[in-house]
């Protein structure tokens, strides 16, 4: 029944709760008005309406149903986004009429908060004190209680995991702890993933909550896979260096490491848009809002950026290498490292000296280990009475 309302202006991680609420409410309006005879409904078979109305009104009502124009349903009618979202007030004005045909249910609406999943029985539910009964935003006590239960249950298994998985990680080497650190989000994402088929099949919430729940779960979800796709990224650039191709302490290994933040952060981003879009943050806006708050971070941390786009010059120019004795300005040593931020050289009297990239890619590098041959010069002195032989 859900298929038959215009649901495509709420975000798509509530409108199965939306839907599902906008069905009672319906099925307690209609049962308190009159019946509309069938022949008098736009489109009723053996008349001839001509062209179809692109509107229409139930009769004494203002809830419409209209033909969708655009989108995949296209043609279709549909009680319209408006329609269905002045429901509950068309529900309160009519709720203390008694139906005008008989009814299973004295009022859909409320009965649906109680609805349970055959892992809870109707006895069960029946029995449970009356304080544990009321609703709070149009969902009994027990289910809120039961659902902020096994949410808590979810974070507390996914924190003991996590600090199992440092635990004994520790000493291991740098891509079995990634391998194992994985696991935490993913965890976190399948345990809210069951928790939330759970609450949906067997609690069944309803109102409010149930609108708030929803979107509470897409959002763990999409920050766990965010947060899974963040560690997948080193861990890919660490199982490539780990290749007997790549050595660890190889230009391309720190290549690899300078690269892995960057996928990680557009990969974690791109998951977080689409999920925002999922819980009604246009995704359009949000990217363009995320691009003004990126030039403003990029001018408020000039400096960073200048050695980062520095790092990003040097890996792609390659004027030195991990390993290679350098002279850079006035000073010279053996290149240890080369980060995202800076690099790492070690002078001829044993000092670690870390100069930031922007100055690395400024300045003149001389690279002696890259040297094919050493120029020799030496004026060799000779006695005045040497002979010519």
């Amino acid at each position: 029944m859900r298929r038959l309302m215009d649901l495509g202006a709420l975000p798509p991680a509530t409108r199965d709760k939306v839907g599902g609420a906008a069905v009672g409410y319906l099925i307690d309006i209609l049962a308190r008005l009159p019946e509309v005879p069938a022949g008098e409904i736009p489109g009723a078979p053996g008349r001839d309406w001509g062209k179809l109305p692109a509107k229409w009104a139930i009769p004494g009502t203002e809830i419409y149903i209209a033909r969708v124009d655009e989108g995949p349903r296209s043609g279709e009618y549909l009680f319209t986004g408006e329609s269905v979202e002045r429901l509950p007030e068309f529900y309160a004005l009519i709720i203390d009429r008694p139906p005008l045909r008989p009814s299973t249910f004295n009022s859909w609406h409320e009965e649906a908060a109680y609805l349970t999943g055959p892992f809870f029985s109707d006895r069960m539910v029946r029995s449970l004190p009356r304080p544990l009964q009321r609703t709070v935003l149009g969902t009994p006590v027990w289910k809120v209680l039961l659902t902020l239960l096994l949410a808590l249950a979810v974070f507390l298994i996914t924190f003991v995991w996590g600090v199992l998985v440092n635990r004994a990680t520790r000493g291991a080497g740098h891509l079995i702890k990634l391998v194992a650190w994985l696991t935490t989000p993913l965890l976190l994402a399948a345990l809210t993933y069951l928790a939330g088929g759970f609450i949906r099949t067997e609690v069944n919430l309803s109102g409010g909550f149930a609108s708030g729940e929803s979107i509470f779960t897409v959002v763990v979800l999409y920050l766990a896979f965010g947060w899974a796709a963040w560690i997948a990224c080193f861990l890919v650039a660490e199982a490539a260096i780990a290749s007997p191709s790549i050595p660890d302490n190889s230009f391309d290994a720190h290549l690899l490491r300078l690269l892995a933040p960057l996928g990680g952060f557009f990969a974690a981003g791109a998951i977080l848009v689409y999920g925002a879009n999922d819980i009604g943050i246009p995704a359009l806006g949000l990217v363009a809002g995320l691009g003004v708050g990126g030039i403003a971070l990029a001018l408020a941390s000039q400096s960073t950026v200048e050695n980062l786009f520095g790092g990003f010059s040097i890996f792609a120019d390659r004027p030195f290498r991990v390993g290679d004795f350098i002279s850079y300005g006035e000073n010279s040593g053996v290149v240890e490292a080369v980060g995202a931020r800076s690099s790492r050289i070690r002078a001829p009297d044993g000092t670690l000296t870390t100069v930031p990239n922007g100055d690395l890619a400024k300045i003149h590098i001389t690279n002696f280990s890259r040297r094919d041959k050493c120029l020799f010069l030496h004026t060799l002195g000779l006695r005045y009475e040497t002979s010519p032989a």
